[in-house]
């Protein structure tokens, strides 16, 4: 996939609406890294809509011409074409990023970004825009041992170095989350581990044969037999979670809504979500029924 610096301009203009692009991209560089991150999650959904709304036997890891229309369209997707996305939008910005492999349940099951020679010649920042948990900002991942401690919206985090190249991920989960990673412990400290990834750069090729299995092989993912939507529109989480609606409070609480049968979850997606298309979610939603009449 590739995008012009042309279609790049105009989508972070246009879409993200982010001020003052061309001055920010010459003189504030991290700047504006943040400022795209932060308004890609409040504007583009993680979703598996898409993903539902194709028949088992159908299914497929998505195109990157697929990836790149619904990055423009803002319709969003999983982790795979949301940080696919971000990954070419950046890449057409000028700016220097490397895929990185990312382990949550198996070994690279989750793509993500780096950005390198942002400041100075040599940092290193990831960019995050593909999971249910906010990660606001461009993390630096110049620390020695941990990072310092972010909050986001419900999301608090940090990152423990293991060695030169291996990163670790961890969560400090605290009230209602929409989904806590059924195969590792909470620590006595509250901390938990939700992904870890490795520096090494890699191609779009490398996650190939591991993304193809999680888009067809039922019980690999989640998002495969559940349906997943979350977007922060000023920066506060609106979530789908099945038939239950999650609004964040001002305590920055996730707090329920339970919506009975198909047609109040299909009036919520479009109420919430408007950016996605009514015969998608019409497909996925008959794969929701059925999934919803097998419990």
């Amino acid at each position: 996939m590739m995008l012009s610096l042309t279609e790049a301009m105009s989508y972070v203009s246009d879409k993200l609406q982010v001020e003052e692009l061309s001055h920010k991209l010459q003189h504030e560089k991290l700047l504006l890294l943040n400022e795209i991150t932060r308004s890609f999650l409040e504007r583009v959904p993680f979703n598996n809509i898409r993903t539902l709304s194709i028949p088992v036997e159908q299914r497929r890891k998505p195109s990157q011409e697929e990836i790149k229309m619904d990055g423009l369209s803002t319709r969003g997707g999983i982790c795979y074409t949301q940080n696919t996305f971000m990954h070419f939008l950046l890449k057409a910005l000028g700016y220097t990023v490397h895929f990185v492999a990312s382990q949550v349940m198996s070994p690279n099951d989750h793509v993500i970004n780096v950005v390198q020679n942002v400041e100075k010649e040599g940092d290193r920042f990831l960019v995050e825009v593909g999971c249910g948990y906010p990660t606001f900002q461009a993390i630096p991942l110049d620390f020695k041992d941990e990072s310092a401690i972010y909050r986001f919206s419900f999301n608090t985090f940090k990152f423990v170095r293991m060695d030169d190249d291996v990163l670790v991920c961890m969560h400090r989960h605290k009230g209602l989350q929409p989904e806590v990673h059924p195969n590792t412990k909470v620590q006595d400290d509250g901390w938990r581990k939700f992904y870890e990834f490795n520096l090494t750069p890699r191609d779009i090729g490398y996650f190939s044969q591991r993304m193809d299995h999680s888009y067809t092989v039922q019980g690999a993912t989640p998002f495969l037999v559940s349906l997943r939507v979350i977007m922060f529109p000023g920066g506060k989480a609106v979530c789908m979670k099945n038939s239950t609606l999650l609004i964040e409070g001002d305590d920055n609480g996730l707090h329920p809504v339970s919506l009975n049968g198909i047609d109040e979850i299909k009036a919520a997606i479009l109420k919430h979500y408007p950016q996605m298309e009514e015969s998608k979610i019409d497909a996925a939603l008959i794969t929701l029924k059925s999934v919803l009449e097998e419990k």
